[in-house]
């Protein structure tokens, strides 16, 4: 196999294995099975993403919730001693 560099004018000449010459039994079904076992995947990585952040989201309103309680909570706490 030979590649050319149009901008430097390099040519690189590469020996490809005489097993990768020929296509093997299944490869293309093969290669077909595993890109979309890796779509499957990415997806399967966004659907997780998308809840984490869900998640994330709903516990940081939950602290937030938390956090104005306790200050009502010191505020008439603080009221009641005076």
């Amino acid at each position: 196999m030979a590649l050319g560099d149009k901008l430097n004018g390099t040519l690189f000449l590469y020996e490809i294995p005489s097993n990768l010459k020929s296509i093997q039994e299944n490869e293309e079904e093969n290669i077909a099975n595993f890109w979309e076992k890796e779509i499957k995947k990415c997806y399967f990585v966004i659907a997780q993403r998308e809840q984490k952040k869900e998640e994330y989201n709903a516990a940081k309103v939950e602290d937030e919730k938390r956090k104005a309680i306790a200050e009502a909570e010191k505020e008439i706490n603080e009221e009641t001693k005076l």
